[in-house]
């Protein structure tokens, strides 16, 4: 069984994977990663605020692959309020990341240079990254 500790541990997992894939150059691979993290660190946040002991299946469709949907879900649209009123780089960077696609790993599907790297930035960014923000979240919820 899987908690929210479990899901948040391999959020943190998953953004190390794209650090490391970035610096070799595996740029979409790190792409994917990066989103993956953010997937897993809303689903993290989700879990811990509704008190599941792990994610029901009901949650494991498409639109679990939805940064959007998944942040609705996790009752985030007052904390996108805040961030959007106190933090505006931090903001500017959730509406860069909330278009992550979990479907750009598959040939055809690919994200432009830019929202790669556009992408990236906004997860990874130390102030302002995504993931700096999702921690904040989840170390209070």
């Amino acid at each position: 069984m899987a908690g929210h500790n479990d899901w948040w541990k391999r959020a943190q997992e998953e953004l190390e994977v794209a650090r490391k894939l970035k610096a070799t150059g595996s740029k979409l691979q790190a792409y994917h990663h990066a989103g993956q993290a953010v997937e897993f660190g809303l689903k993290a946040i989700y879990m811990r605020k509704s008190s599941l002991s792990e994610l029901p299946d009901s949650c494991k469709g498409a639109n679990w692959h939805n940064l959007t949907f998944i942040a609705n879900e996790a009752g985030l649209r007052p904390d996108l309020a805040t961030l959007r009123a106190n933090r505006r780089a931090a903001y500017e960077n959730w509406l860069t990341v909330k278009d992550w696609d979990s479907n750009a790993r598959f040939p055809g599907s690919e994200p432009s240079v830019k929202a790669l790297n556009d992408t990236m930035l906004a997860i990874v960014d130390e102030s302002d990254g995504m993931m700096r923000w999702l921690s904040d979240l989840y170390q209070k919820s």
